[in-house]
């Protein structure tokens, strides 16, 4: 069980390095050197926008901006949460 567990939650960060927020399947890169920085950059990116999230899920004022009601359900991810927001103040 405690494997599957760390398994689920190396497939989340896959997924969202992938396809939810960064996009890195559709790269057309073919050094391995330059997928591998390509990566470490996206995996900081990951961490920036995690932190992100987390420091701001309590502020309600940001939840109501954003229309998000349903965090504390994980019917979105602390990254999704982090993701829209980041979006949301570029795009301000």
């Amino acid at each position: 069980m405690d494997f599957y567990k760390k398994r689920f939650a190396i497939e989340t960060l896959f997924k969202d390095l992938k396809s939810r927020g960064f996009n890195l399947h559709k790269n057309r890169l073919k050094k391995a050197i330059a997928l591998f920085n390509l990566i470490i950059i996206a995996a900081l990116g990951f961490c920036i926008i995690i932190a992100f999230g987390e420091k701001n899920k309590d502020n309600q004022l940001i939840v109501k901006v954003l229309r998000i009601h349903k965090i504390q359900k994980n019917e979105l991810s602390i990254f999704s949460f982090g993701y829209k927001l980041l979006k949301y103040m570029i795009n301000w």
